[in-house]
């Protein structure tokens, strides 16, 4: 009969070996547990900085991308934050829109304003599946709030874009329009000495003339307009005075019929602006 025999080199896992082996792997699981949740944690809030950006760009206007944005278009914020998002918003009553004005800047609900984020109800939701809400900052202006992880409002986890020191104001929010004023810098053209004159002044420029206007957004999506005469007034110009001031985005502004003497040639120009909210922005028209 045949006989079976084990090999020399044949051997197996003692029961001691096992256990160690299962120690080990426990104990390099716990510790890449912590660290995978970290990481997790900070995907999360990552994604919160760049969809409480995306929603706060939606509302005030990007000015890099040449964006209006809600309160540009309709002078004033959104009462809710599916007011941006939603094809058919309801709620908006006597607006203008959509329409063009100066420059194609537009004016009346041109939305939807952002279209990440959007769930069947309009909502915006953070990661930890509560929605964004907008909260006002001093007087003119307003923030985006995520809860985070407690999903509790105005605890020491919560986010706000953009980040500010201000003071958390109490509930019930109340809404305020983001606010902003701008000086309008005049340079105008000599054609005697070939240089630009800047803010020209009567009496100096006894026969200057022209008009200078400002477009923007009434409460009710429509386009309206400051008009600055250069034959009644000096530059430079300014249109609000903060904390009252004119809704925060992208604006027009023009210059025409503009001349420091009777002999000049008539000149025009036009530009556009961002204000931003709480702020006195900068424009200088170059007329030639």
């Amino acid at each position: 009969m045949a006989k079976t025999t084990t090999g020399k080199g044949a051997s197996g896992f003692t029961l001691v070996e096992v256990v160690v082996v299962i120690a080990v792997i426990s104990i390099l699981a716990s510790m890449a547990v912590p660290f995978a949740s970290k990481l997790i944690d900070s995907a999360r809030e990552d994604r919160v900085r760049r969809e409480m950006q995306a929603i706060y760009n939606a509302i005030l206007g990007d000015p890099t991308a040449q964006k209006t944005g809600f309160v540009g278009e309709m002078g004033r914020l959104p009462t809710s934050l599916n007011q941006i998002v939603v094809r058919q918003p309801q709620g908006l009553p006597n607006q203008a829109g959509p329409t063009t004005g100066q420059l194609n800047i537009r004016y009346g609900w041109n939305g939807p304003y952002i279209n990440s984020m959007l769930d069947p109800n309009g909502a915006f939701s953070d990661p930890w599946g509560t929605p964004y809400v907008i909260v006002p900052t001093g007087t003119t202006g307003f923030r985006i709030q995520c809860y985070g992880v407690d999903r509790a409002a105005n605890t020491t986890d919560d986010f706000y874009y953009p980040p500010c020191t201000l003071p958390i104001p109490p509930n019930p929010y109340v809404y305020t329009n983001p606010l902003g004023s701008i000086q309008i810098n005049v340079h105008v053209w000599d054609d005697n000495t070939s240089v630009f004159v800047r803010n020209p002044q009567k009496p100096g420029f006894a026969q200057m003339v022209g008009t200078v206007t400002f477009y923007f957004a009434s409460a009710a999506g429509a386009q309206t307009s400051v008009v600055f005469n250069l034959a009644g007034a000096n530059p430079p110009f300014t249109a609000g005075i903060l904390p009252n001031g004119y809704p925060a985005g992208l604006h027009a502004v023009g210059a025409v019929g503009v001349r420091l003497a009777n002999s000049h040639t008539l000149k025009a120009t036009q530009s556009t602006v961002y204000i931003a909210p709480n702020t006195q922005s900068q424009l200088d028209l170059y007329l030639r």
